[in-house]
């Protein structure tokens, strides 16, 4: 039976593996019965790998050899090295003929390291005694091997940074001889388009090779045989996604995506490494250029948050999404994903979801669960000199994850704890004690990895299959299956009631408290106090720049350092992160409902981002069938204009309405509701749309002469008011199909109109500084005031408080009377720097939110008078913007095609760009319909997905926009010109 068991992680930390050959070990120096394997030329030792796994593989450290050389056979027979050899005897080769012309390389050392004897991983045995050992190499000349042998042997007795000079200059000199085998490159049509040095990063283990790019294929040739195929190749056109990386505090590394060639939801990927920062970004760019890279997905971090928002990506894959984000993989256990301890309670004979208590706290730190142990630790960091911290260990390090990892990756730890198990009383043997420990132990913080919520993987990492011996507790308890609580019936179930938990209302209306600790505003900086959140200064990414560090000592300190405190994600967000949607709203955006042509195939987030459970369940749904239609108006040329007060009974258009085209889907229409809010982008069905897709034109109203700048409608639907950049304003009855009104307020343009409260009057605003109060029943002026110093270009109502935009950069807030508005403003805003050019309210009254021409976006609180905060969104001119209905979350637009969704915190979380001027916007917060160049952009918000460009007929620009309350399986659009 032929050896498969050397790998890297059987060298010491920063060993390099040469290369090897064919050899036989005898039993001693004077035996002749000897063993096949290989000899195996490390840096720091020489090891035998026998092909009989039966016996251990043999490690000797160079620095402990005492002899190495060449010699003939007979000789003195001192011990036999190791007793098992003698059990197989019978078993051993005779080397048959004579012996004497057999060169043999003779080795004592006074340390022998036994490993993986019967292929199995246990602890290693260290013999600390002086014995010797005899080898015959095969096919190798042993003239020329010994001599590269024993000056390693010579290097590993000079003091330690002579020897760490040397050897690198060995090791640079294997590697520069060392070609790319081109014979290898498949199709002789392949570009060449790079060449460079790298390592292949695996947890644990980093090996070097030659990485070679072109135009179909990257291939990674080892500088070593430890991989059992001579070159690795990796196809450009099944490459998912590429994340930069860190590795070992430098950002050089690099993370290939790929969808798994196994019948399963996860992912491979490769990471490699190289020498410089530079060297791996210019790869990067040069791998994204490629066309064969056709199903490359970029990175869209303002889409997965809107997508978990609103219920289509489940809580796991988003933090997964998170943890990939901030550069944690699974091939490196210093960066591994972290993941929320989430359950509280591990005694209980049942689980329940139900109940608060069963919970974690998330808004705070492990380390700040306990009360008393979080006093003391803030005590402690009081009485610190800086740098000051509370955790002297972290939430994720390399040994606490293979602490959860031990057994299923014994070969890991055995690597990281030098070949030896940790001690019984600190293994992983129980949840509950565990999880005893982390609240209780000043020293303990860790979270927990993704396995614990992973179902697919039914909890394999908690049952001891291998029946590995851990140890025995101070207790006599023989280490063996983690002990679960009492309500779970075996690791399947409990991963599975660990991942309902994950994915439980409870935490979903939480877990964005955890996310600012680990991955927002939380992790750094005074927030990061004000939460016990803070950590030791090294874990903290930028904290050193290991390539300024000469002393290799110190660099390697720094180092080790870093692999024992751990690693702290990088930080995503300076913001509070949003709150995912409550139940009752992600209902509503479940993949059940689909608007519009079926996207293409979406790929589980597991296909690019790492390892992911079963897809969750859709909600269901009982919702009823409707139609839809487009009642599309082209407000253009108007014969005359009579005084104010007077009606114009003409109709401004005789056109048939044209046959709507029906459209059922699986969503129910919202009832009519009382529109409080007056203003004409919020005339919309408060509940979610019917299907909006492949709206069909109805019938036009030619009404004004110019600019459609605003449009509202009665209470029951029946009349539309209108008024334009031609001064006038329009009322129009949909039911009676006529013009009832035409009046004029000035000379100058008018930018709004809105219906009050009371449904008598009209709030108009004016290119004049002028606000309007005009009376429907009177038809004529009930009272005016001189507003700004220049056009008021945007109004907004809420029941009685009017909210007034102008070019003069200000922004105020008026009170309505019944029949007047006060001439004084409440309050006057003066945080932009340029024209205003869109403004919304939100649905309780409580926030305004504005947009000027050079693109920056104000918040304020419109009840306290306050700037809650101001920043730059677009390049362009900021054209449109409406509050959702959750009163969180705001779309603005801009000149230049960007529709982004922002919160009330001022994260962005949603991104994209239309392709085309966006002039006004209306959403239920499920769908969303841009009026822009001759056409309307319908988008499904919940997923950040552009369904359709509806083409408006006489190619003339959407201006403005409502979806009625009265009417909502129709839009009303307002058009520029007038044609």
């Amino acid at each position: 039976m032929a050896s498969r068991r050397f790998s890297l992680l059987l060298l010491d930390e920063n060993e390099v593996y040469f290369d090897d050959c064919s050899a036989y070990f005898y039993a001693s120096a004077s035996d002749d019965r000897k063993v096949k394997g290989r000899l195996k030329v490390c840096s720091h030792s020489l090891m035998f790998d026998s092909d009989d796994v039966r016996l251990p593989i043999m490690k000797f450290p160079l620095r402990c050899v005492e002899r190495l050389e060449q010699q003939a056979p007979a000789s003195p027979s001192p011990a036999r090295p190791f007793a098992l050899l003698a059990n197989f005897a019978n078993s051993l080769s005779s080397p048959g003929g004579s012996s004497g012309k057999i060169e043999y390389l003779m080795l004592t050392t006074s340390l022998t390291v036994e490993m993986k004897e019967n292929n199995v991983d246990a602890p290693y045995t260290f013999k600390q005694e002086m014995l010797s050992y005899r080898f015959s190499l095969n096919y190798v000349n042993l003239g020329s091997f010994l001599p590269r042998v024993r000056n390693l042997w010579a290097i590993s007795k000079l003091p330690p940074e002579q020897a760490e000079r040397q050897l690198q200059s060995i090791v640079d000199e294997h590697q520069s001889s060392l070609a790319f085998n081109t014979s290898q490159i498949e199709d002789i049509g392949e570009k060449i388009l790079l060449e460079v040095t790298g390592e292949r990063v695996t947890p644990l283990a980093h090996n070097p090779g030659r990485v070679l790019i072109t135009s179909a294929i990257i291939y990674f040739q080892p500088f070593n045989n430890v991989s059992p195929n001579p070159v690795d190749k990796f196809r450009l056109s099944s490459i998912l996604r590429i994340a930069k990386r860190r590795c070992v505090l430098r950002h050089v590394g690099l993370e290939l995506f790929f969808e798994s060639q196994q019948q399963s939801s996860e992912t491979d990927s490769v990471f490699f490494a190289f020498r410089t920062t530079e060297e791996r970004d210019n790869i990067h760019d040069v791998l994204i250029r490629q066309p064969a890279m056709s199903r490359l997905v970029k990175d869209d971090e303002s889409n997965m948050c809107l997508k978990w928002q609103n219920g289509l990506v489940s809580n796991f894959d988003y933090l997964m999404y998170l943890n990939t984000m901030a550069g944690r993989t699974f091939n490196d256990v210093g960066q591994y994903p972290v993941f929320p301890w989430i359950i509280a309670d591990y005694t209980s004979a049942s689980l329940d979801l139900q109940n608060p208590r069963t919970f974690r706290d998330l808004t705070k730190p492990v380390g700040a669960l306990n009360p008393d142990r979080i006093k003391t630790l803030r005590q402690r960091m009081a009485e610190m000199p800086e740098p000051k911290f509370l955790y002297g260990t972290h939430y994720s390090t390399p040994g606490y994850v293979l602490f959860y990892l031990v057994r299923s990756a014994p070969d890991f730890m055995l690597r990281l704890q030098n070949g030896r198990f940790d001690a019984p009383s600190r293994m992983f043997h129980s949840i509950q004690e565990t999880w005893h420990g982390v609240m209780s132990n000043p020293a303990d913080v860790k979270e927990l990895i993704p396995e614990f919520y992973q179902p697919s993987k039914r909890g394999f990492f908690l049952v001891n299959s291998e029946r590995l011996y851990l140890g025995i507790k101070e207790n006599g308890v023989r280490l063996d299956d983690v002990v679960l609580p009492p309500w779970a019936k075996d690791a399947e179930d409990f991963i599975n009631k660990m991942h309902l938990a994950l994915e439980s209302e409870y935490v979903s209306e939480r877990i964005h408290h955890w996310i600012d600790l680990i991955f927002g505003f939380k992790q750094q900086g005074p927030d990061s106090f004000a939460a016990d959140n803070v950590f030791y200064p090294l874990t903290y990414e930028g904290a050193v720049d290991i390539d300024a560090i000469s002393d290799p000592f110190e660099k390697a300190a720094i180092v080790a350092q870093i692999k024992e405190f751990g690693q702290t994600p990088r930080q995503l967000f300076k913001k509070p992160h949003p709150k995912r949607l409550p139940m009752v709203a992600r209902s509503r955006t479940g993949d059940n409902v689909q608007f519009g042509a079926a996207p293409p195939e979406l790929k589980p987030l597991s296909s690019s981002y790492g390892s992911a459970p079963p897809d969750l369940k859709p909600l269901s749904s009982s919702f009823g069938t409707v139609n839809v239609m487009l009642e599309s108006l082209n407000l253009g040329v108007l014969a005359s204009t009579p005084p104010i007060g007077h009606l114009d009974p003409q109709l401004m258009s005789t056109s048939a309405p044209l046959e709507p085209s029906p459209i059922a889907i699986s969503i129910s229409p919202s009832p009519d509701v009382t529109d409080s809010f007056g203003s004409a982008d919020m005339h919309s069905v408060s509940g979610p749309w019917p299907d909006m897709s492949s709206l069909a034109h109805d019938m036009t109203i030619k009404a004004h002469k110019d600019v459609v700048t605003s449009l509202c409608l009665s209470l029951d639907g029946s009349l539309l008011y209108s008024t334009s950049q031609d001064s006038s304003l329009k009322i129009y009855s949909l039911q009676e199909k006529k013009q009832l009104r035409s009046a004029s307020l000035g000379d100058l343009a008018l930018s709004s109109c809105h219906l009050t409260p009371n449904r008598k009057s009209l709030l108009v605003s004016s290119w004049d500084n002028n606000i309007y109060l005009y009376s429907l029943e009177s038809g004529r002026i009930q009272c005016s005031v001189l507003a700004h110093d220049d056009a008021v270009s945007c109004l907004q109502l809420h029941k009685n408080t009017i909210v007034s935009a102008s070019w003069d950069t200000s922004l105020k807030i008026w009170k309505l009377r019944e029949s007047t508005i006060d001439s004084v403003p409440l309050h006057e805003f003066s945080d932009h720097e340029a024209p205003v050019s869109a403004l919304a309210v939100s649905p309780d009254g409580t926030l305004a939110i504005s947009g000027d021409q050079h693109g920056y976006l104000n918040l304020v609180n419109i009840q306290k008078f306050s700037t809650v905060w101001t920043l730059q969104t677009f390049a362009s001119s900021c054209s449109a913007m409406q509050f959702l209905p959750d009163g969180r979350r705001v779309v603005v637009c801009s000149e230049g095609g960007d529709v982004k969704l922002v919160d009330t915190h001022g994260n962005e979380i949603f991104s994209a760009n239309a392709g085309d001027h966006i002039r006004c916007v209306v959403s239920d917060g499920i769908q969303l319909l841009a009026g822009a160049t001759a056409a309307i952009h319908h988008w499904n918000l919940a997923q950040g997905r552009q369904l359709e460009s509806i083409m408006l007929p006489s190619s003339e620009d959407a201006t403005s926009i409502i979806v009625p309350s009265a009417l909502p399986k129709h839009v009303v659009v307002g058009r520029s010109k007038g044609s």
